[in-house]
């Protein structure tokens, strides 16, 4: 939403009006003070956004500093469809003036501010006016604690992953997560256990461990773009891992996955090394395994639960022995 607070987006973001929660700070489409809209892109690339000076909220014990979410789209010469493209886009509203982020961090896909400028000085309903366009390295996100900017230290701080955590929207609604069906419910369906806030299947074990590790050909991600996208892409993987065994989040306990060579033709796939390990009363060791290499058999299912084109996979370990790190 735009900020009811005045400031100037350009210069004080600290200033924004901050609302208690990510559900208060998006407004629906029909909202008078819905803060969005569409552009098209240019043939050279690039587009020009206005918008008014946004809102900032809280996002657990830290507050996320203004910025604004874009989305990508591309329907082709010949469709009359958008379709809008698996890659997560923002810019950031610093004290330093606005950043672009960019979810994959190659040279040709990234996103920078080209140029910005104010269409209105009443900082209450101040617009800015910004250039968008692949270019040159760019500063990471800036974080605030709960009142007060926490520093330089915490700008590389990326809070995507927490803010659009379907397990953290539900509890910070006062509700359970469902991994059955993958949805915010007011109460377990019948015959489910509840973990930490989230309906998971009963216990069938007293303990259980398993583990598996694969090599993947990942195409379009690099070790570069994966520094980008490690913690968002993990979360939603656990997230996979976890809706798929219908266990809890802290029961996936150790996830890596880790480029091991890298491929400069973003056409050309690179190779990449995941580890699993999953503890948890809820099925011997022999059947979670099993349930485990069902998720990553082929290169489809591995590409849904990566959001990543996966061209090849092959396990390279499966068992009951640990490895590498906790995540």
């Amino acid at each position: 939403r735009k900020s009811k607070d005045a400031y100037d987006p350009l210069t004080d973001p600290d200033g924004a009006q901050v609302y208690p929660s990510m559900f208060e700070a998006y407004p629906r489409f029909s909202d008078a003070d819905f803060n969005g809209g569409n552009v098209r892109v240019n043939p050279d690339g690039t587009a020009v956004i206005r918008f008014r000076a946004p809102a900032a909220h809280q996002v657990h014990k830290h507050i996320r500093m203004p910025h604004v979410h874009l989305r990508i789209c591309s329907g082709g010469n010949n469709s009359p469809l958008s379709i809008i493209l698996a890659r997560k886009d923002k810019i950031q509203l610093t004290s330093q003036g606005p950043v672009a982020k960019s979810e994959c961090n190659s040279a040709e896909n990234k996103l920078s501010v080209l140029s910005v400028r104010r269409l209105q000085h009443d900082f209450a309903s101040a617009a800015s006016s910004m250039a968008v366009a692949a270019a040159t390295a760019l500063k990471p996100l800036v974080a605030r604690g709960v009142g007060h900017l926490v520093g330089r230290l915490a700008e590389e701080l990326d809070l995507d992953a927490l803010e659009f955590s379907p397990v953290f929207q539900c509890l910070s609604a006062g509700l359970l997560y469902d991994h059955f069906a993958g949805d915010c419910v007011a109460a377990c369906p019948t015959g489910a256990a509840v973990s930490r806030g989230q309906c998971v299947k009963p216990a069938a074990v007293r303990s259980s461990s398993f583990a598996a590790s694969w090599q993947l050909y990942i195409c379009g991600c690099d070790e570069k773009c994966w520094a980008d996208k490690r913690n968002s892409t993990l979360h939603r993987l656990r997230l996979e891992i976890a809706d798929h065994l219908d266990i809890p989040l802290h029961e996936v306990q150790e996830l890596d996955l880790r480029f091991e060579s890298k491929s400069l033709d973003p056409h050309r796939a690179a190779l990449a090394q995941m580890h699993v390990r999953i503890s948890s009363p809820r099925y011997t060791a022999d059947k979670g395994i099993e349930m485990l290499r069902s998720l990553f058999r082929g290169m489809e299912g591995s590409s849904e639960a990566l959001a990543m084109l996966v061209l090849g996979v092959r396990e390279i370990f499966g068992g009951t022995s640990g490895f590498l790190q906790k995540h």
